[in-house]
């Protein structure tokens, strides 16, 4: 089939029998991790949902690779993917809603602050544009989910800190390493 892809699932078939019995256990586990996600399953049994959903954005992020032919493309280019993305993507707005009633507010929150770290980990990769948009207005404009954003800041902060504080170090990089051999020479780097 080449070039022409999968009509199946947008994929491509270039013959490589462990690629794609690979591509459909992943298929596979996609369908089934993707199944409940509606507000009522939310509801029902938050952390399986979460659960779920945060191993099917693996799971589509694996596939992607094994069915990305160039780097960048976006996950629109593969229907089948595209169908889990917005699986996906429904299956969050679902948690979303249900973090924010009253029904939300008395459940652990741990495994939904565990989806949505993986979620805006995963989202460059698994996730089309004005979905990327949406998931990113649903963590800055929710009081739990903030928490994502407000630690990576922190990380980032932290992480500059420390850079600046090494390159501030004295003696760090202050000195150029000894030619050798050039001990005896003025201005050679030996003394």
């Amino acid at each position: 089939r080449g070039e022409e892809g999968n009509p199946r699932g947008g994929c491509t078939n270039n013959g490589i029998g462990s690629e794609h019995r690979e591509r459909e256990e992943l298929q596979s586990l996609l369908r089934e991790l993707t199944r409940y996600v509606s507000v009522q399953d939310a509801m029902r049994s938050l952390d399986t949902v979460c659960q779920d959903l945060k191993k099917a954005i693996k799971k589509l992020d694996k596939l992607l690779r094994v069915c990305k032919r160039k780097k960048g493309e976006e996950v629109e280019a593969y229907p089948e993917c595209f169908a889990f993305s917005k699986k996906i993507m429904e299956g969050l707005k679902s948690v979303h809603l249900v973090v924010g009633t009253s029904i939300g507010h008395t459940k652990r929150m741990e495994g939904v602050l565990m989806l949505f770290k993986a979620a805006m980990n995963y989202r460059h990769d698994v996730l089309a544009g004005n979905q990327k948009q949406e998931l990113e207005g649903w963590v800055r404009g929710s009081k739990v989910l903030k928490v994502i954003i407000e630690e990576k800041e922190r990380a980032k902060a932290e992480s500059a800190r420390a850079a600046a504080a090494a390159e501030n170090t004295p003696g760090a990089g202050e000195r150029g390493t000894p030619t050798p051999g050039a001990e005896g020479i003025p201005g050679a780097g030996g003394g």
